[in-house]
């Protein structure tokens, strides 16, 4: 999506792997995790796929008034923990998407 490439201002190092394949499995646990939860990625060289593991904490979003605003702040949460490290995508710019798809997805 050419508009989240501008907003992030996605890096070389992800616009150089343009044959490889990103992805990011998002996985709930209902087991005591108050957090979300990112595992360091799987980089897959024959594939070409690096994969990034997200752990969200289902009992406490579904235990939310409100289950899709508590997915959305745990899911960005995430993001920023591997966004930043792995892309160097600064927080603001990862706040600025999060608040366009709230504002879209959360209207009451």
């Amino acid at each position: 999506n050419k508009e989240l490439e501008s907003i992030l201002n996605v890096s070389d190092k992800i616009r150089n792997q343009k044959n490889w394949l990103f992805t990011i499995s998002i996985l709930f646990d209902d087991k005591k995790l108050t957090k979300p939860r990112v595992e360091k990625p799987y980089y897959n060289k024959r594939d070409e796929l690096v994969d990034w593991v997200m752990w969200m904490p289902l009992e406490i979003i579904e235990n939310s008034s409100n289950p899709l605003k508590e997915f959305f702040t745990f899911l960005f949460d995430a993001l920023k923990i591997f966004l930043n490290q792995e892309f160097l995508i600064d927080e603001n710019s990862i706040n600025e998407v999060q608040e366009k798809i709230e504002n879209k997805y959360l209207v009451n």
